[in-house]
Formats: structure tokens, sequence, C-alpha cells
């Protein structure tokens, strides 16, 4: 799978735990894109999580993106991948995300934010393309692992973008 950006430096010292994820640009059906806003850490974010044992990333993606926009999405294609080096963390990890571009297929549900989602005050809006990209990159997070989420997420509208307009 291609890797789209790669963020931090890999520590040829470290033993890193790794992590893998999906992220989804997911539209609604007149062209809008779910973000979350991670209120308490003052940034937006793309809908996506922890590939849990057993799951592909298709599924972890499925339900990730059920649990955080109430939609039932249809996989357009597969972006590729990003991996981020966050030798910030403790452990230090490195976290490969595997990204998708969805279509919402189904009637949507209220979102249902886990326990921490719903402590950092996550709020799902959906906005046009260009006002995604904008609040993701005015986006001013309080923690280097919100950097990191910020920097890979403009990365990864700013590719779709640019899938779509062709």
């Amino acid at each position: 799978m291609e890797t789209l950006i790669t963020i931090g430096e890999k520590d040829n010292s470290i033993d890193y735990v790794e992590n893998r994820a999906v992220r989804a640009v997911v539209f609604d059906d007149i062209g809008r894109v779910a973000l979350l806003n991670v209120k308490e850490k003052n940034y937006y974010l793309l809908p996506g999580g922890g590939i849990e044992e057993g799951e592909t990333p298709k599924q972890a993606l499925k339900r990730e993106t059920k649990e955080e926009t109430g939609a039932i999405v249809t996989i357009l294609d597969t972006i590729g991948e990003t991996v981020e080096y966050r030798n910030f963390l403790d452990p230090k990890e490195i976290k490969h995300n595997v990204c998708f571009f969805c279509a919402e297929s189904g009637n949507r549900q209220k979102p249902k934010f886990t326990k921490k989602e719903t402590e950092m005050c996550c709020e799902l809006v959906w906005v046009e393309m260009n006002r995604a990209i904008e609040l993701v990159e005015k986006s001013e997070p309080i923690t280097k692992k919100g950097e990191s989420a910020v920097k890979r997420d403009l990365f990864i509208l700013k590719k779709v973008k640019s899938i779509v307009e062709g």
C-alpha cells in the first residue's frame, strides 16, 4: 500500500509499539465532508480510529464511521496509508492509518461517541470540502498528538480533493 505521508522521524534505537487505525473522508449526499470538532483539544479531525483484534481495515472503517458519524458508508476507494512516529508518547508509538474515501449510503443516525470522545467534547460537523480543509488548517491543537493528527488529516483531505477534482 502506498505511503501517503510520514510524520515524525523514526529513531532506530526505539522499539515502537505498533498502532493500526483507519481514517475516512466521508461525503454525504450533497457533497459535504464529515469532521469531528475536538473542542477540548482545539482541533478538527477526520472520522476513524483503531482497528480491533480480528477486524480488517474495511470492517474497522465501517464500525468507526457508524459510531462517529452515525452514517452507513460505501467505500469508494482506498487512498493509501499514513505513518506517524509518535516519539512524544510513552511508550513510543508508530501509528499506521489506512485511509479511505467513502459516501454515506444509508439513513444517518445520531453518532455514538465513546466516553473519551464525549469527555473531549467531540462534535460532528458536515461541511463543504474547502471549508473542511480550512477548519483543519486553522486548528491550533494543544497537544503533540493533536498536531500530528491535524498534519495527517490535512494531507488526507487535500489528497481526496485532488482525486475528486481530477
